[in-house]
Formats: structure tokens, sequence, C-alpha cells
């Protein structure tokens, strides 16, 4: 027989050997959409011609949405996917988190720009507190030491002969009052020693099997989310660059990404599933809009078809838009970094 969600043909009558669906609890989920449509008479002249119409639409429905909704199937798409995921690495810097994906077979990858660029603000506040704490026993000390030297120089200056002593103490006072006097200043310029140290630190890159490249460093698009980088490896897993140009409403898509970040191990390199819901013009820039889930570890992760194509980077979600994730065309890899034209060729 021929599984009527997905086509394959096989001799087992209760379960599809391909998608999984069983055929009994298909046939259960379409009789109960027929209930749920309108009821229509005959005496009102609808007839058995729009009956049968009514029923082919709803079949009709039953199956594109069990399609659209399916899980991975058996064969090329899961091949696809557990290609992609091969080429899918996992990106940590000293601020956060994302994800990227190796382009081609001399190890490039695509992550977007702000999962690499240094955030200042971010690792400030990472040292910040640290900082001051450090700050306020430093400020704590001097001051003690300030009290005692004070102490010791009233007491000299009733007795005689203590002169030089006097002096010492007097210089001493005066070093510990400036040092008083630049405790702030000390903090500020302790922090942007922190952000240069990470700016020169670079990000780590971890691929699917553990191996770690650390003191990566990418180049940065000027005019979009993307940034460029490439792995000190003879030879890498990469997914081949599609176009987003042919492809339907409706076809069925995945993402690879680490949507939980460094804490949950059994979240990386995950897979999730939806549809591309077309193209959408968002502040003057277009993005490729899909129902996948697409949280903020899955930036700069691949949106992938079912041929194991690229067509995107996974960038963000709009608040208020349960559901919805967009990214960035492919296309605009040749377009950010015109020099590398061949990466998506």
């Amino acid at each position: 027989m021929q599984c009527p969600k997905c086509g394959h043909d096989q001799a087992n009558t209760v379960q599809c050997e391909a998608c999984g669906v069983y055929f009994a609890k298909l046939q259960q989920q379409v009789a109960r959409l027929r209930a749920a449509s309108p009821p229509s008479a005959p005496a009102r002249g609808l007839g058995l011609r729009g009956l049968a119409l009514v029923v082919l639409l709803a079949g009709t429905a039953v199956y594109w949405y069990l399609r659209a909704h399916a899980p991975v199937r058996a064969g090329s798409d899961l091949a696809a996917v557990q290609a992609a995921r091969s080429a899918t690495v996992f990106i940590s810097t000293a601020w956060g988190f994302g994800s990227g994906f190796i382009i081609d077979d001399e190890c490039h990858g695509i992550t977007n720009r702000h999962v690499v660029e240094t955030d200042s603000s971010k690792v400030e506040s990472g040292h910040r507190r640290d900082l001051q704490q450090n700050i306020a026993e430093q400020r704590q000390q001097l001051q003690a030491s300030l009290a005692d030297a004070q102490s010791q120089l009233q007491q000299l200056r009733a007795q005689p002969g203590t002169a030089p002593r006097q002096a010492q103490l007097q210089d001493r006072i005066e070093r510990i009052q400036m040092a008083l006097a630049t405790v702030a200043d000390h903090v500020q310029d302790t922090i942007a020693d922190e952000v240069d140290d990470t700016r020169r630190a670079g990000f780590t890159v971890t691929l699917l099997d553990g191996t770690r490249y650390p003191g990566i460093h990418a180049q940065l698009s000027p005019s979009s989310d993307l940034a460029l980088f490439q792995l000190p490896a003879l030879h890498c897993p990469f997914i081949p660059a599609g176009r987003t140009r042919g492809l339907a409403v409706g076809q069925r898509v995945y993402t690879v990404g680490n949507p939980a970040g460094p804490g949950h191990t059994a979240l990386k390199f995950t897979v999730t599933t939806g549809v591309y819901s077309g193209l959408l013009e968002v502040n003057g820039r277009t993005y490729v809009q899909t129902d996948a889930p697409i949280n903020p570890g899955n930036s700069g992760g691949p949106l992938i078809t079912a041929d194991g194509e690229v067509i995107g980077i996974n960038t963000m979600t709009l608040t208020g838009l349960q559901g919805l994730g967009f990214a960035i065309p492919i296309e605009e890899v040749a377009e950010a970094f015109p020099q590398d034209r061949a990466l998506i060729n």
C-alpha cells in the first residue's frame, strides 16, 4: 500500500515505515476534521458533488498539515540534517555564546556579527562587581594606614629630635592620600584592560565531536549582522550553500544550533523543524521567515532545506510574535564579503 501522508510504498498496513504515522490514527484525524466541517445539506442545493468537494478539501488540508508538521523522515532528510549538524559549530566568548557553521571545505565559517563582536558593556558588567569589591577592600586598607600614619605623626610632633621621622610619615601620608584619590580611575583602567584582553583573546569554536579551536578571530561585516572566520584545520565537514530564490511557501526547513548555551550540553547542536513562510522586509532588510524555533543560542546557526543546503543564517525573533523566527538570506554573505563570493557559488 501507499502511505497517504508521505507516499511511501510498503507492505505494512499498520504503520508507515518511512514517516512513522499509524494509518488508523491518521484516519481518525481525518474523520475528526470532517466532523468539524460545517454541515452541508443536499436540500439547500449542495448535492453529492458539493459534498464530495468538501471532503476532498478537508482531506487535502489534513494531508498538508501533517506533512508540514511531520517528524524528520528516514532517508534523505535525516542524512541531510545529520550532515548539517556535523558542520554546525558552538561559539563561546567571554560575554556569551552562539552558533555558526562551516560553509566550505577550506573551513571557512559563518556566524552573526553580534555573536563574536566584543561586547564591552557585557565584559565590563562581568568584571565590575569583582573589581569594585576589590577596590573597596583596598580603600579600607588605605584609610586604616592613613589613620595610623596621622596618629603617629601627631605623637612625634610633641617629641624633640624626631624631625626626620616626621618627614617620612608626612611623605607616606601624601602617597596614601594620592592612592585614595585615584581608586576610581584604577577601576576604569582595569576594566579597559579586561576589554582589550578579551578582544585580543578572540572566541572559541567547538565542533560536534568536541574538537575545540580557541583564539579564533572573525572578519566583521560593516553593513550586516554577519561575520566570517576560518578554522586552522586541513578539512572540515561543511554545508553547501543553497538559494532563497525558488523556495516554496510551506516547504520544510530545519535549524541547527545551541539554544540553551554551554550549561545545557544535552541541547547543544539541537535540530528543530518548521516551514518556510516567505521573505519579510524588516527595517529595510530582507529576512527569511520560518516557524522553526530560533532561540538566542541559535544565532549564527544554519537554516537548511531538506536537501541539506543552507538558505539562511539564523539571527532573531521579534518580540510579541511567538513562534516566528528570521534568518539572513545566504545570498547576503557574498554581499557582505565580496572578496569571498566563491563561498556560496
